[in-house]
């Protein structure tokens, strides 16, 4: 074992906080400059931006998208219509660049009807998807048109309840075609 006398104490370090160096009697070290330059990273028109926060709606012949797009210019916007999807790039100038896309439509969309229209000073993107005509339409006097359940069949897990919905609008519409005139009491009933 070792004495006393032979026992050395290692040399103590500074600290590297400012605090315990400024209580030590040592002043804090000078801060170091970070490059004040930005990354590419920070720079928010390089940014890109998955739309979520879309509404739409449904008419009698068009489903409409509504897409918020701030800054939104005419010349930086695309948009792909496809037969059962549609993709949507809009590059601006202040925030980037925001995309959606919607594959497996709720039904087929008619691309020569389809559009799209640029609202700048709403900074909105409506998308119109035209709608083909339902079947039995212009014959059936009860079907004139094709309701939209849902958007897209990613959207939602109640296939089941759209089906049925749809189903009791069949029903409906075959049970009023079938009582063409309404029944009429007879002369020989009582009345109480």
């Amino acid at each position: 074992m070792l004495d006393e006398s032979e026992w050395a104490w290692p040399a103590e370090k500074p600290s590297s906080s400012g605090y315990y160096n400024s209580a030590l009697g040592s002043a804090p070290p000078e801060p170091k400059k970070l490059d004040s330059a930005p990354s590419s990273a920070e720079d928010p028109s390089r940014r890109v931006t998955m739309v979520r926060n879309y509404t739409w709606s449904d008419d009698t012949d068009f489903v409409r998208i509504y897409v918020p797009v701030p800054g939104v210019v005419r010349d930086g916007v695309e948009v792909t219509i496809g037969e059962d999807s549609v993709e949507f790039r809009a590059q601006t100038p202040e925030f980037g660049v925001f995309t959606m896309a919607l594959r497996r439509l709720y039904d087929r969309v008619d691309l020569s009807k389809s559009s799209f229209k640029v609202l700048e000073r709403k900074e909105k993107v409506t998308i119109a998807l035209a709608k083909f005509p339902p079947p039995g339409y212009g014959t059936d006097s009860y079907a004139n048109y094709k309701p939209w359940y849902r958007l897209h069949h990613n959207s939602t897990t109640n296939g089941e309840m759209a089906q049925e919905l749809e189903q009791e609008r069949r029903n409906r519409a075959f049970s009023m075609n079938e009582s063409k005139a309404p029944s009429m009491p007879t002369p020989d009933a009582k009345r109480r």
